[in-house]
């Protein structure tokens, strides 16, 4: 009984996802084209008019809020975007610089990154866009988490049949009462966030047959561990989001 609980558990969770991912990209592909003709006035009107004070403030508002949208587009469609893995082995250190490059790129004052990877990990079966996304998006979590600077750290190793990566971060940590639900789609406590980005590392890691997980507590920091079988064939998941 508890097994068949546990499967139709599963099962309305993924219908839920399949409709959340359905519906998201309706969204964001009937929000991006009015955006479009938003950001080409926007220039237009920048080429046209010499601005300034109080019209060249509204103009950079607009101008704002306009990225600020597009950032939420984007993470919409990532959501929705179908992520059957193409798999291949690839080397998971080489990946995860160029997602943390990439993180540190947007936001990196005082941010110190410190590099504990194990040489002697063989290459993981992957999709290396697909995981790229992934760590670049708890990465960014993590910058974000140290608005005033701090220490990333990057751990590589091999856990038996799977390939461990860690990303720990010295930032504030995370309540008990949030951490339950982080990676629950459109669940933020952010200001401006979309709730989607911990949504895709799941089911980015799950699509490769992997695990995510997160410790962490207020006032010590945070660590995600993103957990890839080296060999297994990925999980099957069921009908694509969107």
């Amino acid at each position: 009984y508890a097994d068949l609980e546990r499967a139709q558990r599963r099962l309305i969770q993924g219908e839920r996802l399949a409709a959340l991912g359905e519906m998201s990209a309706v969204v964001a592909h009937e929000v991006r084209n009015p955006l479009g003709v938003i950001f080409n006035s926007l220039g237009s009107l920048r080429r046209l008019v010499r601005a300034s004070g109080d019209a060249k403030m509204l103009l950079d508002i607009v101008g704002e809020e306009a990225d600020r949208l597009n950032r939420i587009v984007g993470d919409l469609l990532d959501f929705a975007r179908p992520s059957t893995p193409e798999l291949r082995p690839e080397p998971l250190e080489r990946v995860v610089e160029d997602a943390v490059g990439a993180a540190l790129a947007q936001r990196s004052a005082g941010v110190e990154v410190a590099r504990d990877l194990d040489p002697s990990l063989p290459p993981v079966p992957m999709d290396p866009r697909l995981v790229r996304q992934a760590v670049l998006n708890v990465a960014v979590n993590a910058v974000q988490a140290m608005p005033h600077g701090g220490r990333l750290t990057l751990r590589t190793r091999r856990a038996g049949e799977e390939a461990l990566l860690e990303i720990e971060d010295t930032g504030a940590g995370i309540p008990a009462e949030v951490r339950e639900r982080i990676f629950e789609p459109f669940f933020t406590t952010k200001a401006s966030g979309t709730g989607l980005g911990l949504a895709v590392v799941r089911r980015i890691v799950e699509g490769h047959g992997g695990t995510v997980g997160v410790r962490s507590a207020p006032g010590e920091g945070t660590v995600f561990s993103l957990r890839f079988p080296l060999g297994r064939a990925p999980v099957e998941k069921g009908p694509a989001m969107g």
